[in-house]
């Protein structure tokens, strides 16, 4: 089987490059930003059990179905409720990702994947190898949510100069809303009814003791549904990288305290997250006086969101007990439509009468 993939060094971006369309090494330096949630239904995780992957042995793994690529993930599990961030890897699988595995002999990670409803594959399936070639690498390994900030730590150290929180570093939150709907807009905190991000203002970056850990001070940071955090940081090989950091900031940590000139917060604002749910509406009440039912006529769902028939066929004054049934995942919804009964066409347009009388006029151009 040929591998479309030929190497990703220390999970760079990557372009087509030769005659035979393999793909070639970039530079990890060419992480592009993101807007919005990055991750499109989830597929598989896996843990970092290869020796031969660096900084991130036993680190977990997120593969994304519909986004066709992958990222880090990090949990922040030190007191109650644990708590997740995710970090975008650059490169893009050639479909998507569903199966990943490392290899026992090169200890290299080898992942599978398909097309399907709803996702970025250009490919109809794709046998791929993600692999660390040794060379420097700078993603965030740990995080920690503090009620005045976050703490970031990575796997080398970073350089003297100061970070500058306007030019360095982006902050912005927003949350989703719980529903029996398939997924949901974007909202803003500070106006919970009105879609939109809430930018965070940064006070200070702070690089601590050791040189590989940043607290990043957010006095007015609450608890989110999304959290994103995107930061262009040095270090000590003369570096300057850029990465993102989405986390679902859950509750509030202790307050950070490790540093010289930290600022004041409102220390009586929520620690916890409250969900927004959208509660479902009352079922419209049956009628009494409907009647005896009228013949049968059963539309099912089968799957690639289509039923098993689009057109059902009523005598005039013919009464139907019309049910839905539906064993997808995927909530669906009927929607009908009247036929029309009668047409009189005449140059130039076309006159449609429907049943309850209504009339209609289709003029062409």
């Amino acid at each position: 089987m040929k591998w479309p993939l030929e190497e990703i060094s220390h999970l760079s971006s990557a372009r087509l490059s030769d005659r035979r369309q393999q793909i070639s090494v970039e530079s990890l330096e060419e992480v592009g930003g993101m807007n919005g949630a990055p991750v499109g239904m989830t597929d598989v995780q896996l843990f970092v059990d290869s020796d031969r992957w660096g900084p991130y042995q036993e680190r977990l793994l997120s593969f994304s179905f519909g986004d066709c690529s992958h990222y880090l993930v990090l949990r922040d599990a030190d007191k109650g409720r644990p708590q997740g961030a995710v970090v975008p890897l650059p490169g893009e699988f050639e479909s998507g990702a569903h199966r990943a595995r490392f290899h026992p002999l090169d200890g290299q990670l080898y992942v599978v994947g398909s097309q399907g409803w709803g996702n970025d594959a250009h490919k109809d399936g794709s046998f791929e190898r993600v692999r660390y070639t040794g060379a420097p690498t700078y993603y965030p390994v740990v995080f920690k949510v503090h009620e005045n900030g976050i703490r970031i730590d990575f796997p080398r150290k970073l350089s003297m100069r100061t970070v500058d929180p306007e030019r360095d570093v982006f902050a912005q939150q927003w949350n989703y809303q719980y529903s029996k709907g398939y997924g949901s807009p974007e909202f803003s905190m500070r106006h919970p009814d009105r879609l939109g991000h809430d930018r965070l203002s940064v006070r200070q970056v702070y690089i601590l003791a050791g040189r590989q850990s940043v607290f990043v001070e957010i006095p007015d940071l609450e608890p989110a549904m999304q959290v994103h955090l995107r930061l262009h940081l040095g270090f000590d090989d003369e570096v300057r990288f850029a990465t993102d950091l989405f986390a679902s900031v859950l509750r509030l940590g202790s307050p950070f305290v490790e540093a010289i000139g930290l600022g004041l917060w409102d220390r009586a604002k929520p620690k916890t997250l409250e969900l927004g749910v959208l509660e479902t509406p009352p079922a419209v009440p049956e009628n009494e006086d409907a009647g005896t039912p009228g013949r049968p006529v059963i539309i099912r769902a089968i799957t690639g969101l289509k039923y098993d028939q689009t057109f059902v066929k009523v005598k005039a004054g013919e009464r139907i007990s019309l049910t839905l049934e539906n064993t997808d995942v995927i909530r669906r919804a009927l929607s009908l439509y009247q036929t029309v009964i009668e047409h009189q066409s005449n140059q130039g347009s076309v006159v449609l009468r429907y049943k309850e009388g209504r009339e209609e006029t289709l003029r062409f151009l």
